[in-house]
């Protein structure tokens, strides 16, 4: 069994705190993550939240460029007939 190790940090007037910095590395936290607050009686359970595929939204380049909604359209209505053929 792992040994506690207590950590402290300080709320300000805004409301806001500084996570140490071997929570964020022992939970992994990245820049601009979500956290979940679970409160159980007396103290707070702290999750990072699991990445979701949204989160990944505009995340990929590419160097083509987006085509019409007509192009996607044309396109997909080939490959259906390549499909069959």
């Amino acid at each position: 069994m792992k040994s506690k190790q207590m950590l402290r940090s300080t709320i300000t007037e805004r409301g806001q705190t500084t996570i140490p910095a071997q929570v964020r590395r022992a939970l992994r936290l990245k820049a601009h993550q979500r956290l979940t607050y679970e409160i159980c009686d007396d103290s707070v359970v702290v999750r990072a939240e699991a990445e979701n595929i949204m989160d990944l939204a505009g995340s990929l380049r590419s160097t083509v460029p987006a085509g019409s909604k007509s192009e996607e359209r044309a396109q997909a209505r080939k490959a259906r007939l390549r499909r069959y053929q």
